[in-house]
């Protein structure tokens, strides 16, 4: 009798030996994986046990990751290419277009009949459309490098948001909209003045595209290290819009009536990002609000 529970007592020692040596060997796993989503990196994973059934699921998880690895680098090569066409196509259309658009002009100080002249003016409408295009595709393809780094230094945000929404403000009276602004006078942020000119423009221009009524310009002190800047309004259709795709590259809410060519959103997305920043969009008591986050610079 005495033997059996020695023999037991033995057996229990060896099987808590061993479920310890497969609880390290699964946390060693698990912090592999970790390291492994971390870093990016491809490498297989390894186990130190020698359990039949441990060592086929841990080739299994190997096969599947090597055709994640495999499916990333593919995806990765793909994004390169497009924003690689993106800014070739941008080059090569933006001379034919210059001299397009040189000679409208001069063919504008020709003697032309009426019906001349709105042919020549819906041309050149055109003309300059294409050019505003051009040049969200071009903007956005040099800011999609990651070899185009940003030098942040101390801006005044109040000064380029009053600026930026003075410009705009013809542009809105023609189209019957007004603005306002709520700021609490936050002045020095951490980032690049040309930069935050862009995506202020950017998201007012997405107020002309499909705001009706008052467009509210918030800006607030979040945190003591962070500010926001939230744009809202009144959509003239929200029916089809998807809030998880306003910051996708090409995405536009209303692609029958707008010219637009997607890119706005995304820039501002890529610029605020580039100076350490986020951006937020959201539906809020029937409006839609879009803004972004920025640093207080350090006193």
């Amino acid at each position: 009798m005495l033997a059996v529970i020695i023999l037991l007592g033995i057996l229990c020692v060896i099987l808590m030996l061993y479920l310890i040596q497969m609880k390290n060997q699964l946390r060693n796993i698990k912090e592999q994986l970790r390291k492994r989503s971390m870093e990016q990196a491809g490498n297989a994973l390894l186990i130190e046990m020698s359990h039949g059934e441990l060592r086929k699921m841990v080739v299994e998880m190997n096969k599947v990751l090597a055709q994640e690895e495999a499916m990333r680098i593919t995806a990765k090569a793909r994004e390169q290419e497009l924003k690689k066409l993106i800014s070739d196509i941008s080059h090569d259309l933006r001379t034919p277009l210059t001299v397009t658009k040189g000679f409208l002009q001069m063919l504008e100080k020709c003697r032309l009949g009426k019906e001349e002249k709105e042919y020549l003016s819906v041309c050149m409408e055109h003309t300059e459309e294409l050019e505003k295009l051009l040049l969200e595709f071009f903007t956005y393809s040099y800011w999609s490098n990651e070899e185009n780094q940003v030098s942040l230094e101390c801006v005044n945000l109040s000064n380029i948001i009053e600026n930026v929404m003075a410009d705009f403000v013809p542009l809105f009276e023609k189209q019957e909209l007004t603005m306002s602004l709520q700021s609490e006078k936050i002045s020095k942020v951490l980032g690049e003045e040309e930069l935050l000119r862009r995506v202020m423009g950017n998201i007012l221009k997405n107020c002309l595209a499909y705001a009706v009524g008052e467009v509210e310009v918030i800006v607030k002190q979040q945190t003591p290290t962070k500010v926001s800047v939230c744009v809202c309004n009144h959509l003239k259709d929200s029916g089809n819009l998807d809030i998880e795709r306003v910051f996708e590259r090409f995405y536009t809410h209303d692609k029958a009536r707008n010219r637009s060519s997607g890119l706005g959103l995304s820039i501002v997305k890529l610029l605020v990002e580039k100076m350490n920043g986020q951006v937020f969009a959201g539906l809020r008591d029937e409006k839609f609000e879009v803004g972004f986050v920025c640093k207080v610079w350090p006193k």
